[in-house]
């Protein structure tokens, strides 16, 4: 379970970001006991091409390649988040500074795939703000269950997903031959529940 708690998402329109996909939602996050801050991130559509899409992308290259030898770039193509039923996103904190990003891209009907999860170190609750607004937006766009590939040796990102109702799965597509992958999978709740 998470530590925070949302207080407040509200979608807004975001013309000049993305174009084709006009709603952002603002994401405010009060501390749960255990801490003693607030933090309020705004979450938009952007487009990947987009120069502070390009430096949260490129910061993600560079961590990955610290922690698991490779970049990761060869697993993203942007044009995978300019389909239908596809969403690239970056977060930004209360100065408007970008602070991370995120995105998904269909693999089945009724299967997302999360690609390009990325938080700055030092921003408390990022992540967990993208992944509930990707899983939202999933959601609403029809899907049933989110799947991610994440690396055995980034033991932070399988805590974190494991944390967030992610489950191990076989490895699919094309990491289905690849022993440093692990995969994981969410289902996505009913509508009745939302």
């Amino acid at each position: 379970m998470s530590d925070w708690a949302t207080l407040e998402t509200e979608y807004t329109n975001c013309k000049t970001v993305c174009p084709t996909k006009r709603y952002a939602l603002l994401v405010v996050f009060r501390s749960s006991n255990k801490c003693k801050n607030n933090f309020m991130y705004t979450i938009q559509a952007c487009l990947p091409e987009h120069p502070d899409a390009i430096a949260l992308i490129d910061g993600l290259s560079q961590t990955l390649a610290t922690i698991t030898g490779d970049s990761g770039r060869s697993s993203f193509d942007p044009s995978d988040v300019s389909v239908e039923r596809s969403i690239f996103v970056v977060a930004r904190n209360e100065q408007g500074i970008p602070v991370g990003c995120g995105a998904y891209r269909p693999i089945s009907s009724n299967v997302a795939e999360l690609k390009r999860m990325y938080a700055l170190a030092e921003t408390a609750g990022v992540g967990a703000a993208l992944l509930k607004f990707l899983e939202k937006k999933a959601f609403d766009d029809g899907y049933d269950e989110l799947w991610l590939e994440t690396r055995l040796v980034n033991l932070r990102a399988i805590r974190f997903y494991e944390n967030h109702g992610y489950a191990r799965i076989a490895n699919f597509g094309k990491y289905i031959d690849r022993p440093d992958a692990a995969c994981f999978a969410k289902s996505l709740p009913m509508r009745a529940s939302i």
